[in-house]
């Protein structure tokens, strides 16, 4: 039997280390244990990450691009439309709770598979929300906002939300799935309400690629 390549050990480590972390959790998974799972010695785990946040950086950068093709795919169908941002999100909810390892950060009780996501993604959650800003205000240039709406607040609302949700399961007690899919719901129904029914801008559609190709940004930079 051939050896597996290089891609296919980091693969391999990556796919086993997702499941390590989605039965017993970020405290649970150790080097060595995942070494042993994976079948290499625990200095040839190394070699490929130096350390368990680096994996699990890794495991999150994939899963953020992979979700953002599969928003885009979604919304490329017509059942949803892209300018209005209340289908925008409700699609990017129902993507994001397809996926058992995001899921599992928003469900865990002790918040700590939320905090290495939440630490591991400061500098991308700026990006994104300086995103979601230009994104609205291409919105309501457009008509598709009720006036009078202060943007910078509803961009800083609607990045807050996502980021206290990350630990809510641990200062609020025990979520379950059907908790987060409702209170993302609830969202959805808040922003729709901010909503109007005017003819759309060209531009919101170029706006909203730009949205989608900061989530499929691998290694942004920092924002100017």
């Amino acid at each position: 039997m051939p050896r597996p390549t290089i891609t296919d050990r980091r693969r391999r480590i990556l796919d086993e280390a997702r499941d390590l972390l989605l039965s017993g959790g970020f405290k649970a998974m150790t080097m060595t244990t995942l070494a042993r799972r994976v079948g290499i010695s625990t200095g040839a785990l190394y070699l490929e990450f130096e350390s368990k946040s680096t994996l699990v950086e890794e495991l999150l950068r994939h899963g953020t691009k992979t979700m953002a093709h599969e928003v885009a795919e979604r919304l490329s169908r017509g059942e949803h439309d892209p300018t209005r941002l209340s289908d925008v999100y409700l699609v990017g909810s129902e993507v994001l709770l397809a996926d058992p390892f995001y899921t599992a950060a928003f469900l865990d009780p002790d918040g700590v598979l939320g905090d290495v996501v939440a630490s591991l993604h400061q500098e991308r959650y700026k990006r994104r929300h300086y995103g979601l800003r230009d994104y609205l205000k291409k919105l309501s240039e457009a008509g598709r906002l009720a006036p009078g709406i202060d943007l910078d607040g509803l961009a800083l609302t609607m990045s807050s939300y996502t980021i206290g949700l990350l630990t809510a399961a641990r200062t609020l007690g025990p979520l379950t799935a059907d908790d987060l899919k409702s209170s993302l719901n609830t969202m959805a129904d808040l922003i729709r309400a901010l909503e109007r029914d005017n003819p759309a801008d060209p531009g919101i559609h170029e706006a909203y690629s730009e949205l989608l190709d900061e989530l499929r940004e691998e290694n942004p930079g920092a924002r100017d």
